[in-house]
């Protein structure tokens, strides 16, 4: 592609002066208040390969991870958590800007780990009750399939290079 993404606080300041605040923060007594507010911590920002000054993808509230391209370049996907006290919430925004779209907005669990698949679908883990899921997730519209399930929990998803295989670890909790 021709932009790299990235995230980095939300004024673009010193990891240095930012981990100072955080620490700061840390040492407060504890504060539901303070934690259910909207805060603004980090933003999504990309750059052209070939340099020059980062441009910021929109304002999102709350905190922004786990980045990730579509196949096509159309699409940065991520994981948004408004608040400390909120679900987090799996999203896609064009790098052009403009509003971000909750792909699980009113599922009442949050994401784990995702990856694209060559198809512009996207795979999700997720905890369910105690249990894991590995998810098929339609990134036009958000409509979930749940394509690996069962009584038991998974961890250590990963994929062959094509992305036509995946492989795991399974714990019975039967």
């Amino acid at each position: 592609g021709k932009w790299i993404a990235f995230i980095a606080d939300a004024q673009l300041r010193p990891d240095s002066l930012v981990q100072a605040i955080n620490d700061s923060i840390n040492t407060l007594p504890f504060s539901k208040t303070r934690d259910a507010e909207q805060r603004n911590d980090s933003e999504i920002y990309v750059v052209a390969v070939s340099g020059g000054e980062p441009r910021k993808v929109a304002t999102i509230p709350g905190e922004e991870s786990n980045l990730g391209w579509s196949p096509d370049g159309k699409w940065i996907s991520f994981v948004s958590r408004p608040t400390r006290v909120t679900n987090a919430r799996l999203m896609v925004i064009a790098p052009e800007g403009g509003t971000p779209k909750s792909l699980t907005a009113n599922w009442p669990y949050e994401p784990a780990q995702y990856t694209w698949l060559p198809s512009g679908t996207i795979l999700m883990d997720a905890e369910i009750g105690g249990r894991t899921a590995l998810f098929s997730v339609n990134a036009s519209n958000g409509q979930m399939k749940e394509v690996i399930n069962g009584r038991r929990v998974l961890r250590g998803f990963s994929y062959d290079e094509a992305k036509q295989h995946v492989a795991f670890v399974a714990t019975s909790i039967a």
